[in-house]
């Protein structure tokens, strides 16, 4: 069965939750408008009905706050990709877990990526 990490889709996805977490990467942590953009990032994702789970960073590959990757969820997943079974979906590392051991556990969230027509090549464009 192959790994999650391993159905990574080289996509750029443009839509308000990208153009969040790319504000999100503007500042340096830690600064109030790092802050505030963590909260609106939050927020649209409870908005697009995101799910939120945890998990180990090494089953995503992803690790650091606001780190995302678009996936081809396999038809056999099992987990908490399972309702996202053979769909394109979105999943970002949304910060520390707060259970043990801290060093592997991460919170994430997930939700659907629903294309709209290709802009460019790698590049989709979401409703």
């Amino acid at each position: 069965m192959a790994l999650i990490s391993d159905c990574k889709v080289p996509l750029v996805v443009v839509d308000d939750i990208q153009k969040e977490l790319d504000r999100f990467y503007s500042f340096s942590n830690g600064t109030t408008q790092s802050k505030e953009t963590y909260e609106s990032i939050m927020l649209l994702l409870q908005a697009e009905k995101y799910i939120f789970f945890k998990s180990d960073f090494r089953t995503y590959a992803l690790q650091t706050k606001c780190e995302a990757a678009i996936y081809k969820v396999p038809q056999n997943v099992r987990g908490n990709l399972k309702p996202y079974a053979s769909k394109t979906v979105r999943v970002i590392c949304i910060g520390y877990s707060e259970r043990w051991p801290q060093y592997a556990q991460r919170r994430f969230a997930a939700g659907l990526v629903k294309p709209s027509p290709i802009l460019e090549p790698g590049t989709i464009k979401c409703l």
